[in-house]
């Protein structure tokens, strides 16, 4: 009996150890306002996303630094075709294309890549340039996906309420 306790223990122990590293946090949530792809929209190789950035860096840390560089931050970020999965990244610009395209109200904030990426690792200032032709490229990430989230989640709420 004592040994299926043990037993049932370690695998609860496991599941969730296991269930806490595979769910990394997202590495951006983005208010997509304009985007443009690029050289071509039907076959694009590039994709420049404007809008309202904040990543789940700036979240955990709005509160701990006073200094501007941490939150929301409207701006431009350059992404490039991924070396894997290029029809996935290709079908994800294209739902950001539609989305820029909704009216004002029906705009809906994103979340994509992982704070685990190598590019995505920073908080949005260090990824989101303020001018469309300065925006330093970084390949895009496809691994996490991209989904839209609630309207009342604190990302999305923060980037909402960014000044225009």
């Amino acid at each position: 009996m004592r040994t299926g306790s043990v037993l049932a223990a370690a695998w609860v122990s496991l599941v969730l150890v296991s269930g806490v590293y595979a769910s990394g946090p997202s590495g951006l949530y983005i208010l997509v306002e304009e985007v443009e792809l690029g050289p071509t929209a039907d076959a694009p190789e590039w994709i420049k996303i404007g809008g309202v950035f904040h990543s789940e860096i700036d979240v955990e840390r709005e509160n701990r630094f006073d200094d501007g560089s941490w939150g929301p931050k409207r701006g431009w970020a350059h992404f490039t075709l991924p070396d894997r999965k290029k029809d996935l990244a290709r079908a994800e610009w294209r739902e950001l294309a539609t989305l820029a395209a909704k009216p004002e109200k029906e705009k809906k904030v994103v979340a994509f890549g992982s704070t685990m990426a190598q590019r995505l690792d920073r908080n949005a200032a260090g990824l989101v340039s303020g001018e469309k032709e300065s925006a330093q490229s970084v390949p895009y990430y496809v691994d996490h996906g991209m989904y839209l989230i609630r309207d009342d989640a604190p990302p999305a709420v923060a980037v909402r309420k960014f000044p225009k």
